[in-house]
C-alpha cells in the first residue's frame, strides 16, 4: 500500500472526543483530536491521498410525501440492505451533519479528496459484530495483518480506522457508492472484501 489514507470518526461536537487513523503500509496510527482546527491542521501535516469521514457530508433534500422519517436516498438504500442507520430527526445528527459539510469543505480547499463513509455498517460486511468490546475489535484487525503503533485505543479510534479500510478499499476500487448526486453518497465496502485486506 503505497498511498497513505486517513479515516475520521466525527464527534457531533467540539469538545467531545474525535477518533482519528493514518493508515499507512499496514500501520495504524490513530489519535484523539477535538476542534475543527486540529483536525484540518492534522490532515494538512499528513496529506493523505483520501480522508473518509463517519458523518453524513449532505442533508436530505425536501421531506418527500408523508415521510415522518427523514433519510437520504443513501440511507434507504442500506437499510435495504439491513444495514440500520440513525435518522436526520435526530438533533445530534443535525449538528454532526452541519461539522462534516463544513470540515469536508475545508479539507478539499488543500486539494484532498472526501468520501462519507459509515463504519459500524462496514464492520457488519467484513464480519464484526460492532458491539464486540474495543480489544476484541482491535484483534480482529490485528488478524488482517495491521499493526497497531499504540496498544490502548478507544472504540473512536476503533471506528475511524474502519473509515480508513474503506477509504483503501475506494482506492483498490473495492467498494460501492450508495446514494446518488442529489443527496449525496455513502462509500461502503464490497461484500466479503474482508479477506482481500490482507495485501497489505
Amino acid at each position: 500500500m503505497k498511498d497513505t489514507v486517513v479515516g475520521v470518526d466525527l464527534a457531533a461536537e467540539q469538545n467531545n472526543p474525535s477518533g482519528i487513523c493514518v493508515l499507512k503500509k499496514g500501520s495504524a496510527n490513530t489519535f484523539i483530536l477535538y476542534s475543527n482546527h486540529e483536525i484540518i491542521e492534522f490532515i494538512h501535516g499528513v496529506k493523505p491521498t483520501l480522508v473518509s469521514i463517519d458523518s453524513p457530508l449532505s442533508f436530505p433534500l425536501k421531506r418527500r410525501g408523508k415521510e415522518k422519517i427523514l433519510l437520504r436516498s443513501c440511507e434507504k438504500q442500506l437499510l435495504a440492505k439491513k444495514i440500520k442507520v440513525l435518522s436526520f430527526n435526530l438533533p445530534s445528527m443535525v449538528k454532526l451533519t452541519n461539522r462534516g459539510i463544513k470540515l469536508s469543505k475545508e479539507i478539499r480547499k488543500k486539494g484532498v479528496e472526501v468520501i462519507e463513509v459509515f463504519p459500524r455498517g462496514a464492520q457488519k460486511i467484513f464480519g464484526f459484530e460492532s458491539k464486540k468490546k474495543v480489544d476484541l475489535l482491535k484483534k480482529e484487525f490485528e488478524r488482517l495483518g495491521l499493526k497497531f503503533l499504540r496498544k490502548k485505543i478507544s472504540i473512536h479510534e476503533i471506528d475511524a480506522l474502519t473509515a480508513a479500510l474503506v477509504a483503501y478499499l475506494h482506492l483498490l476500487r473495492r467498494t460501492v457508492s450508495y446514494g446518488d448526486k442529489e443527496e449525496g453518497f455513502i462509500v461502503m465496502p464490497k461484500k466479503r472484501e474482508y479477506f482481500e485486506i490482507l495485501v497489505f
